[in-house]
């Protein structure tokens, strides 16, 4: 489980780190103080072997079809979009400490030797580099490694170079953006992970505490689209995207944490889509699935009655949740960290911890 967070020259943070991190963190804070930054951070370090975590990052802000350059792909992270100070992003995991660095390499010879690698047979074709474009370095390292790859702009997209095993373990993650949600095929893919071992029952019945009616679930394909379908007891069964954006937001964050066990899952802006009446249940069915799936949560929010709801695992489940408020101070983002009987003396008074 990660404890502690560091980002430097990173979105808004020049030297930012986040401690007391616990299976259940949620960030509050106003608006462009880094909630989602922090996210982005996280999703970046255990995402960073896929070739196209740039293309996501961008994509879970809502940008799209991409020019294929750097100032659109990825200078936006640096700082300032100052690729000569490079992004350090350094983890606490399970007591290791584990750091990756990215940094602009524009060295004479950099693009020429990358490419003379030979390239393993998933990295034939990459096809040729842009034109003003330069490699980015990806530098990981922890107690026993030390690996060093670049990311590469091509007529065909992003390359990650070399491409071999991966040496450190790294947990799956899954990013629940405040714009768009998971697809179809995802949805269904999840769904069929938990079919088949029999945890099928359990997504069912964290929906029903939302949309009682609820009485079965079923991947049905309509056009060559997979979709997860309902039986709500009606002649013929529903799209669940037709039963409301709670429901649905409900499934994706139930399936995701339940056919991916020891995950890190991060849901910007938890509140969207749900009646306030709700967060208290929905806080501890996000609390009770951490816990039975040892999945980790970060949460952000802009809602006092979603932070209200989140009572119900402060007090119940005190070894595991953490409510962090982040302050902009004198141009730098300062978290302020709550213990969890001081979160529910300034939630019980109704302080603004926002």
């Amino acid at each position: 489980m990660i404890s502690k967070l560091t980002l430097k020259n990173f979105r808004c943070f020049q030297d930012f780190t986040l401690e007391g991190i616990r299976s259940v963190t949620l960030i509050a804070g106003a608006n462009n103080v880094g909630k989602s930054t922090i996210l982005d951070g996280v999703f970046l370090f255990s995402d960073r072997q896929s070739s196209d975590v740039f293309f996501k990052l961008n994509g879970f802000r809502g940008i799209h079809q991409l020019t294929l350059s750097p100032t659109m792909v990825w200078e936006p992270l640096f700082m300032n979009m100052n690729t000569e100070n490079s992004i350090v992003i350094r983890i606490d995991n399970d007591g290791q400490t584990q750091t990756a660095t990215i940094s602009k390499d524009d060295s004479l010879f950099s693009l020429s030797s990358i490419l003379e690698t030979p390239l393993s047979q998933n990295a034939k074709g990459i096809g040729m580099p842009v034109f003003n474009s330069y490699p980015l370095k990806l530098n990981y390292e922890d107690s026993a490694t030390n690996d060093v790859s670049h990311f590469i702009l091509t007529e065909m997209g992003l390359t990650l170079m070399p491409q071999k095993p991966i040496a450190t373990k790294i947990p799956y993650v899954q990013y629940l953006s405040s714009k768009i949600s998971l697809t179809s095929t995802q949805l269904a893919e999840y769904f069929g992970k938990i079919d088949i071992t029999g945890e099928r029952a359990k997504c069912v019945e964290v929906l029903q505490l939302l949309e009682p009616r609820i009485k079965d679930l079923s991947v049905i394909v309509i056009g060559g689209i997979s979709g997860i379908y309902a039986d709500i007891g009606l002649p013929s069964r529903l799209s669940v995207n037709m039963l409301g954006d709670g429901t649905n937001k409900l499934m994706h964050i139930a399936l995701t944490m339940l056919s991916n066990p020891g995950s890190i899952v991060l849901i910007d802006e938890i509140e969207n889509g749900f009646h306030y009446s709700f967060f208290p249940k929905l806080w501890e069915i996000v609390g009770k699935l951490a816990k039975d799936t040892k999945c980790q949560v970060f949460a952000t929010t802009h809602s006092y009655e979603c932070i209200q709801g989140a009572l119900t695992i402060a007090v119940d489940e005190t070894d595991m949740f953490r409510f962090i408020r982040l302050d902009q101070i004198d141009g730098a983002v300062t978290p302020h960290l709550f213990e969890n009987d001081s979160f529910k003396y300034a939630v019980e008074n109704e302080w603004e911890v926002r």
